[in-house]
């Protein structure tokens, strides 16, 4: 009987790589990143004991914002489980290191998001930024860059 091969952790990582990734993909996504960094924010929320079910507690998660119209109601989407059910008092850091109350008023009940709203007249160093949404334009195999809060810690 033949003993198994231990592969390396970086032999097996080049396996799963997809070999038409450029060598300039950091280039590429540059002038993206530039452009809506702005529009990605960093959650922090503190919650009561929701009515549903789980505890009271301090959590974090990443939105982006999607609206600025009219600018005293714009919106920030993320995850359902950021906004959770009970309530809360929540914050959003800006790009340029603003903190800005955000207030709850959507949690979807199927599909994984919320919104929360928040004034942006109210930013000082970040400019006021929105992710468009295309929901059209999604397609099976469009490369994706994920841009995100880093266990509460930063964006990355």
């Amino acid at each position: 009987m033949q003993k198994p091969v231990k592969r390396r952790r970086e032999d097996s990582m080049a396996a799963k790589a997809a070999p038409d990734i450029p060598d300039n993909l950091e280039q590429e996504w540059a002038p993206i990143i530039e452009r809506v960094k702005s529009a990605i924010v960093a959650i922090r929320v503190t919650g009561t004991r929701p009515f549903e079910d789980g505890g009271a507690g301090v959590w974090s998660g990443t939105g982006f914002v999607v609206s600025l119209e009219p600018p005293e109601e714009a919106l920030i989407m993320t995850n359902r489980h950021i906004v959770t059910t009970g309530p809360i008092d929540a914050s959003a850091t800006f790009d340029g290191h603003e903190e800005l109350p955000i207030y709850p008023i959507y949690r979807d009940p199927i599909h994984d998001f919320g919104v929360f709203q928040f004034d942006s007249t109210r930013l000082r160093f970040t400019p006021p930024t929105i992710m468009a949404l295309s929901p059209a334009g999604l397609q099976v195999g469009t490369e994706v860059l994920v841009i995100g809060n880093d266990n509460a810690e930063k964006i990355q």
